[in-house]
């Protein structure tokens, strides 16, 4: 499993890779066999609105932290949510190598970010037990996205994938394995988000990460955003020791190459490459729409990918998922990680 560090943009250096990954998966988009200009316009759209949720939840907190940068006790909070959304923006772009997923947790970040400043602008600056409460959770969310930074595909964790594979272990499984560490029973599914999150957390402790989502969480859609979070992190774990993504990816392309394919059939010739000798059934199809749609070199080009991916670490992958009719189209995603760095470096990409 290689390893590059993800480097942390800000400011005009994000928003310029925001707009490096929209122009080139709208190229994409563009350049698949679409049936009719209005379903290409259709697909091309939701890619914007991706894009255009980017520059709206950034400006969104540039305007908080403006409007309380010269309150003595507001302004560090409104910095520490800032920089929580921008570290999360930076997740969603360098990770998240899917525009659907990818709305999808920006939509759960701006929420959770909504809750998170009514408190601010209700806080009273003057009750410094209240100040110190909400500025240290801030400054927690903080530290979780600055984590997922840092961990994400970190080869520490090298040895445990191996072990996963060698025990031919599935998802649902894998977290069936670790529900007890932290005081769980039953079935994963029918745990609340913040219970999902700790078992989630203890596989990350478990492969060597540590833990990264160790937090009391409280707001509304704090939960929803970290789950999403902490399930890309286990899952890139759990997928780090299968076949390369290159053949999942032409296995993929093939079955959707004329005028799209059934979604069914894809993930049909997407298992039996990459997935067909660990999983079966219900878990068999899940595993494989999650490849596809997430992390695999490929991506199921469609508004539906985010809920795909949703119900699959809501469920832990035993999640019934119906593709009756549903057409999709398969390409090469942008690396948005390769991107950044080649931003940091030199500023400017052809």
């Amino acid at each position: 499993m290689s390893y590059d560090s993800l480097v942390i943009l800000r400011g005009e250096d994000l928003r310029y890779l925001a707009e490096i990954i929209y122009r080139r998966e709208a190229e994409v988009i563009k350049s698949q066999p679409f049936n009719s200009s209005i379903e290409r316009n259709k697909f091309l759209d939701d890619c914007k609105v991706t894009y255009d949720a980017v520059l709206d939840i950034l400006k969104y907190m540039e305007e908080l932290y403006d409007k309380y940068v010269e309150d003595v006790s507001k302004g560090p909070i409104a910095h520490q949510m800032f920089s929580y959304v921008e570290h999360g923006v930076n997740v969603s772009l360098q990770v998240v190598r899917n525009y659907s997923v990818r709305v999808s947790f920006l939509t759960k970040l701006q929420t959770h970010t909504d809750s998170l400043v009514a408190e601010l602008h209700h806080l009273d600056s003057e009750v410094a037990t209240d100040v110190e409460k909400l500025a240290a959770k801030a400054a927690k969310y903080n530290d979780v996205m600055i984590k997922c930074l840092e961990n994400y595909k970190n080869p520490v964790s090298a040895a445990f994938s191996r072990w996963v594979k060698s025990s031919r272990m599935t998802f649902d499984q894998l977290l069936k394995r670790y529900m007890p560490d932290v005081g769980y029973k039953g079935s994963f599914e029918s745990l609340e988000e913040a219970q999902k999150i700790e078992v989630y957390d203890e596989i990350l402790r478990a492969s060597g990460r540590g833990n990264i989502f160790k937090i009391d969480i409280k707001e509304v859609g704090a939960a929803a955003v970290l789950l999403l979070a902490a399930g890309i992190m286990v899952w890139d774990i759990f997928t780090a020791e299968h076949k390369t993504e290159t053949a999942f990816r032409d296995a993929a392309v093939t079955a959707a190459s004329i005028s799209g394919g059934m979604l069914g059939d894809v993930v049909q010739a997407v298992v039996r490459v990459a997935l067909a000798d660990v999983v079966e059934g219900a878990t068999y199809f899940a595993m494989g729409v999650g490849l596809l749609v997430s992390f695999a070199g490929a991506f199921i080009i469609g508004a539906f990918a985010g809920v795909i991916l949703d119900l699959i670490f809501s469920s832990g992958g035993t999640a019934t998922l119906s593709t009756d009719g549903i057409k999709c189209y398969v390409a090469p995603m942008p690396d948005g990680a390769v991107l950044a760095r080649q931003i940091s470096h030199d500023k400017k990409i052809c």
